[in-house]
């Protein structure tokens, strides 16, 4: 009796995900229904995407996404336009007028597609920290290892968001530039899910708090209290010409684990 034929798309489940470790998933997707749902359901199959940045101005949802070039269709980014083509990347970038709730919904089941296709975002750009809402709902749990947001000032509501999103997303480097209120508690709420926050300010309004590194000093003490934060701080200008003009505080709160 000769033994049962296989093929590949009879192969078993475990079978297939020690085969997609090693290829370009999206070549063995069409093999079967199966396979495909294989590819989508483990993430250990899916490549990643190395950059994302959203920005939205008044109606205009605006992507950056760098990538593998051999991944583009994959994404589903073959149509976006091509900014920079380098030998192994492709940055791609669009921009959408959304003017309805029916063109937004359509975007964003376009993302939720994107996103659940993605293993890991290497880094997440969120042009300003309010807009995240916007994206939040369709991202799923892919993985984050660093998340960048600019804001002028954290609202107390925003703290729980931020700290929600980290974890779900297992955040390793939190990256905040601009914002001058409520850092310690945002930070005091973060530095419990992430290995590093990083927060950088060159905003005017409290460029006298630059000039007096106590006030600095206090907030590093205050967050370092923890025995497992190490704080850096460091104060630098952009311009040697004007004390007063481009003073960058930065700040980085490492949690020992």
């Amino acid at each position: 009796m000769s033994p049962p034929k296989m093929s590949l798309a009879s192969l078993p489940v475990d079978a297939v995900a020690r085969i997609l470790k090693f290829v370009d998933v999206e070549h063995f997707q069409n093999i079967s229904r199966r396979w495909n749902e294989i590819v989508l359901r483990h993430p250990f199959t899916k490549p990643a995407i190395d950059y994302i940045s959203f920005l939205k101005l008044v109606d205009q949802w605006n992507f950056q996404i760098v990538l593998e070039k051999r991944h583009l269709n994959y994404f589903g980014l073959a149509n976006w336009r091509k900014e920079r083509v380098e030998n192994e990347t492709v940055t791609v970038r669009m921009e959408m007028l959304i003017k309805t709730d029916e063109e937004k919904e359509k975007l964003l089941n376009r993302l939720g597609l994107l996103f659940s296709r993605a293993s890991t975002i290497a880094e997440l750009e969120v042009k300003w920290l309010y807009q995240l809402y916007l994206i939040d709902s369709v991202m799923g749990r892919v993985k984050i290892d660093e998340f960048v947001a600019s804001t002028h000032m954290v609202y107390p509501c925003q703290i729980g968001q931020v700290a929600k999103f980290v974890k779900e997303h297992t955040v390793r480097k939190f990256v905040l530039n601009q914002a001058c209120l409520n850092l310690v508690k945002l930070f005091a709420e973060v530095s419990l899910l992430v290995h590093c926050i990083e927060y950088n300010t060159m905003d005017k309004r409290i460029r006298s708090y630059a000039m007096k590194s106590t006030t600095w000093n206090e907030i590093r003490d205050e967050i370092a209290r923890e025995n497992s934060f190490t704080v850096e701080l460091d104060m630098f200008k952009l311009s040697e010409n004007n004390p007063f003009k481009d003073i960058i505080v930065r700040f980085t709160v490492t949690r020992s684990f």
